[in-house]
């Protein structure tokens, strides 16, 4: 048997262990989320481009070394005085320096605008622009490859008396950048002046919305084969085990191919118990199993879970934002109606598409049909409600806004299926309530 000190040394040296393996899962789950929201990350294309405006001039500074050019170059390249090719670089370096400080400015007060004044959910929208990470990227890289040829710039003679002339491509490629930094800056400060406008944001939000709905809910809802799926899984009173989330976070995707796989080889049934988009604490249960098959360890790197919604799975997180923008615009601080109804025009668009698509319901079953998984995912009543239930009573005392529910109603009514039509009534009901009830207190 081991003695107190063989036993202390093991102990020690499995805890090391134990906590190299957490910083090794810590950095991996960091890159993953870098690279899953690529996107959102400002830094990538600036130091991507840092790594590219590197390579080229030091491609253009060897070609230059190694080449004859002669007193007449066969191509335009720049042919100076030394002196006179430092300053125009110091130049290039300065002004690229100057505009690249402005467009930061101008992505900040757009920020603060953004969340102020519209929803500070439309951050995440705003950090997704690509013209945006495109024109930092060609700063970062003018200024790079400037200060590279600065540094490395040397005196190419033309004729062995002359030592202080320079002739080289590095030149031009420096005014060539100059000239295409000035062109962004110019295309650029027009795309976000228009970005920033309302309207523009909420059309690129609608429109992300309905890029994720015809990706994730892609067929047509037949009602006259297929009643709405409803989970009629029953499941024990308890389950066999609960794993737990590992951290907190919201629960924003998961693989649910192959926990589908992992659940019909074990013959089990998993339970994916917080809903798409919540919030999930520290320790809380996130998966409950039931059925007494041998399933892997690590259940629960098969959940992802984030800092904050995004979009992917979570098609609601879109109309979410819209309905945030409608309500922040419908309030007395600000009391701009034709926003609000701006908002509610998009709603009704995303309204119109997921009430004729398959929506997949909450269970999914293995290839003998027997129930393998539960999700909590999007319902079509609850999607109603989100959209409609905030704007209806805070839009109930606006003539503009309570006409074009009226009218989005409606129009939802006459092309909706008939097995979901329950819920756009009960919405036009509440509304015709409330309007009667504001028509007395008059």
């Amino acid at each position: 048997m081991l003695n107190v000190k063989g036993r202390s040394l093991i102990k020690n040296h499995l805890s090391i262990e134990l906590n190299g393996l957490k910083r090794q899962m810590a950095l991996k789950t960091k890159f993953v989320h870098i690279f899953r929201h690529r996107s959102a990350q400002l830094w990538l294309a600036p130091v991507f481009s840092v790594f590219l405006a590197a390579l080229l001039a030091a491609l253009i500074i060897w070609i230059d070394v190694y080449a004859d050019w002669g007193e007449e170059p066969p191509f335009p390249v720049f042919v100076g005085q030394a002196d006179t090719a430092r300053d125009l670089l110091s130049v290039i370096a300065a002004s690229v320096t100057t505009l690249l400080a402005l467009i930061f400015t101008i992505i900040t007060v757009a920020i603060q605008l953004a969340s102020s004044q519209y929803s500070p959910r439309t951050l995440k929208t705003l950090l997704t622009d690509r013209p945006s990470h495109f024109t930092i990227g060609i700063f970062v890289g003018t200024f790079t490859y400037t200060l590279i040829v600065l540094l490395s710039l040397r005196a190419v003679s033309i004729t062995p008396q002359d030592t202080t002339v320079v002739a080289g491509l590095s030149m031009t490629g420096a005014f060539v950048l100059a000239v295409l930094s000035l062109g962004t800056f110019a295309i650029y400060s027009n795309h976000i002046l228009h970005s920033v406008r309302i309207t523009s944001l909420i059309s690129r939000v609608a429109t992300i919305t309905r890029d994720h709905i015809n990706r994730y809910y892609p067929h047509e809802y037949n009602y006259t084969e297929s009643a709405e799926k409803t989970t009629k899984w029953r499941p024990p009173v308890t389950p066999v085990k609960t794993v737990h989330s590992p951290a907190p976070g919201v629960f924003t995707d998961l693989k649910e191919d192959r926990l589908l796989e992992l659940a019909s080889d074990a013959d089990c049934t998993l339970v994916i118990v917080p809903p798409l988009g919540a919030y999930v604490p520290g320790g809380a249960p996130i998966i409950r199993v039931y059925g007494e098959g041998d399933l892997p360890e690590n259940l629960q790197q098969h959940i992802t879970l984030e800092t904050e919604r995004s979009f992917s799975r979570d098609i609601s997180y879109g109309i979410r934002q819209l309905v945030d923008i409608a309500i922040r615009a419908l309030s007395t601080g600000i009391n701009d109606p034709s926003t609000a109804v701006d908002a509610i025009d998009h709603l009704h668009d995303l309204l119109r598409i997921i009430a004729r698509r398959e929506l997949p319901g909450d269970e999914y079953v293995d290839s003998e049909g027997k129930v393998r998984l539960i999700v909590r995912t999007i319902a079509w009543e609850d999607t109603v409600r989100l959209a409609l239930d905030e704007i209806r009573l805070y839009g109930k005392t606006s003539l503009h806004v309570v006409r074009r529910l009226q009218a989005m109603l409606d129009d939802l009514i006459e092309v909706c299926p008939q097995p979901r039509l329950s819920a756009l009534i009960r919405q036009r009901d509440l509304l015709n309530s409330s309007i009667a009830q504001e028509l007395k207190s008059d």
